[in-house]
């Protein structure tokens, strides 16, 4: 990343942000999810890439073991619900009514093979944008039972994790832009 820039999120979470050697405009982020009241609170990863122009695909989403309270999830402000394709986890696909056509297939199914990873929670892929979230940390069991508190036992998110999720965002985007190419090519 170059051109790192440090900040605080309205929860005080820290963010970095800056750019990819190719230019491309990434965020890192994490904030805390403690609204599923049977789970312990987690800390999620939220790696954003931007790009400054508009590619050609569609856009669409898919959340790995929806509860209905991911109030941070990108996936439920997309119109159409997608049939994803069969995963040992539940999901939720939603895209645009583009990303039905059968020309992003392989798409999907990049998007539906993330949630292999238990970490794994949402990956969302817009014409200017491609984010993904994972686990970076789940809460201290006696905090929360006690104290009703979101602790976490990490100062810092481990930088295999940071790097595998930009790593997955990288690949989502890559998969995106081949799959643009073969649809215009098939449009020709």
């Amino acid at each position: 990343m170059t051109s790192p820039r440090f900040g605080l999120s309205a929860d005080h979470h820290p963010v970095v942000s800056g750019s990819l050697q190719d230019g491309t405009a990434v965020t890192l982020d994490v904030f805390t999810d403690t609204m599923v009241t049977r789970r312990l609170p987690q800390l999620w990863l939220r790696v954003t890439l931007q790009d400054g122009i508009a590619h050609a695909w569609p856009s669409v989403g898919i959340l790995a073991r929806p509860t209905g309270s991911e109030y941070y999830s990108a996936v439920h402000g997309l119109n159409e619900w997608l049939t994803p394709p069969t995963t040992e986890v539940p999901v939720l696909m939603r895209g645009t009514a583009d990303a039905m056509d059968r020309r992003w297939h392989s798409l999907l199914h990049g998007l539906a093979g993330l949630v292999a990873d238990p970490r794994f929670k949402e990956a969302v892929v817009t014409p200017r944008m491609v984010r993904v979230v994972v686990q970076a940390a789940e809460g201290e069991r006696s905090a929360h039972l006690l104290l009703r508190q979101a602790r976490f036992s990490v100062d810092t998110v481990p930088q295999p994790t940071i790097r595998r999720t930009l790593d997955m965002a990288l690949e989502l985007r890559s998969l995106a832009a081949n799959a643009a190419r073969r649809a215009a090519v098939d449009a020709i």
